[in-house]
């Protein structure tokens, strides 16, 4: 099925007033109907900061189904350079100017493409998953069958280009419900706004480890019908700390490709004490395909991606291979161990990442890390910590502290051989790496 206009609910946008949201995506649908042939041919660009512009023209885009190409407003010039090697939007919604351009790259096939940024940014290109409505339509009603529930309402503080974000949206759509925007320091106050024990809030770890070290857990958050955590892995201390003030956290997994959550653990399993991926949702299926020593995850579903613009088509029906990898418990949870290409070779041994990481929460001084290997002549990749520390002692204080425990811990080749102290780790705001300040913390640390 393709998207209609007429089953979005007028009062999509649960804090605005309807005729102000219905009068914008008219507004965008004029500047789109004024240059509909090129927009089929170049595509158009959203880019918005503003939420309630963003879905505007989303709405007014897809009603159109013109190629979509999802920006993030915080990209710098470096990626806007690749960006415009690739693109000429006809129309862009959002901060930035595009030079004029020549690329009429999308033929009748592309029309209805929604292009999503996903993996950051390679040397030479940026990387796109196109998706279509049909498979972001596949996601949402996954997504209601797990709930139960024929409406889904959000809360939504996380950026729309970004899946995460996005999925809100059309799952609002999808189910005929509302959205409700907000940042993430004024949830308290948002959720006044609406009967919160109907809304569902998606969460990275990072913002809801930022929400309980800063006492920002309010009361009635245990009420929300979910909040859905995802995005990056999140470690055992802070979703103790999370099932200690009886949150109803579902754990999830899922990517760009997926359109976002393929698997899911109940609230009532995380409140029990398990802590898992849960087990994929129903219409997607995931198996063990064992490469190089690992089992990598391989994906059917129906909410899969349609491929990465400018490369090859993708066969939906074979899958997609994951570079994560991990194992299903006996009950049939889903219980990720990693990333095939975050590995660390120091000194000619393989070192898994998380290993560290879980020793450094399990130390007591760690409030956040990050385990990287820097370049080094003397070891290939050296290993260092990025931290940020828990309680007041000194840095010295706690690099002996972690040194003693992780001689106790660990074999000698997994001992980091550098710490860098941060007031908060290199996360963007969809939950993934910072690559730019990595790169530059990686390039401040001797080893």
């Amino acid at each position: 099925m393709s998207f209609k206009l007429e089953q979005v609910r007028k009062d999509l946008i649960a804090n605005q007033k309807s005729s102000e949201f219905w009068d914008l995506v008219d507004v965008c649908g004029q500047r789109l109907d004024g240059k509909l042939s090129e927009s089929m041919s170049q595509g158009i660009l959203i880019s918005e900061k503003d939420p309630l512009k963003f879905v505007s023209a989303l709405i007014a885009a897809m009603d159109r189904k013109v190629p979509i190409i999802l920006g993030n407003h915080q990209w710098g010039d470096s990626e806007w350079a690749l960006f415009e090697q690739e693109f000429s939007p006809a129309v862009t919604f959002g901060l930035r100017e595009i030079g004029k351009g020549d690329h009429w790259v999308f033929k009748e096939k592309d029309q209805g493409s929604i292009l999503i940024p996903t993996g950051g940014t390679r040397s030479d290109a940026l990387r796109f998953a196109i998706h279509r409505w049909e498979s972001l339509e596949a996601q949402s009603l996954m997504v209601q069958s797990f709930l139960g529930t024929k409406v889904i309402n959000s809360i939504c503080c996380l950026p729309l280009f970004h899946v995460s974000g996005l999925m809100q949206v059309i799952r609002a759509i999808v189910s005929r419900g509302q959205i409700l925007f907000s940042q993430l320091n004024d949830l308290e106050s948002a959720s006044k706004v609406v009967a919160i024990e109907d809304f569902c809030l998606s969460l990275v770890p990072t913002q809801l480890s930022r929400l309980i070290s800063k006492g920002a857990v309010f009361e009635n958050m245990d009420r929300l019908k979910a909040i859905f955590l995802g995005g990056a892995p999140a470690n055992d201390r802070l979703l103790i700390k999370a099932k200690d003030y009886r949150l109803p956290i579902v754990l999830s997994y899922g990517m760009t490709e997926t359109a976002g959550m393929i698997c899911a653990q109940s609230k009532d399993s995380f409140l029990s004490g398990t802590f898992s991926s849960g087990k994929p949702l129903f219409g997607a299926e995931i198996k063990l395909n064992t490469e190089e020593g690992f089992d990598a995850l391989h994906i059917f579903s129906k909410s899969l991606f349609y491929g990465y613009w400018g490369n090859p088509p993708f066969e939906r029906a074979e899958g997609f291979c994951s570079n994560d990898y991990g194992h299903f418990s006996k009950e049939g949870y889903l219980l990720i161990e990693g990333r095939m290409d975050n590995w660390i070779i120091s000194g000619g041994e393989k070192i898994n990442p998380k290993e560290i990481e879980d020793s450094l929460y399990a130390s007591g001084y760690v409030e956040s890390a990050m385990v990287l290997g820097k370049d080094s002549k003397e070891w290939g990749q050296a290993l260092v910590v990025i931290l940020v520390s828990q309680g007041h002692l000194s840095q010295e204080a706690v690099i002996d502290h972690l040194n003693e425990y992780l001689k106790h811990n660990l074999a000698n080749y997994k001992l980091p051989k550098a710490y860098l102290f941060v007031e908060e780790l290199p996360i963007l705001e969809n939950g993934k790496r910072n690559n730019v300040q990595i790169r530059e913390l990686l390039d401040s640390i001797e080893v």
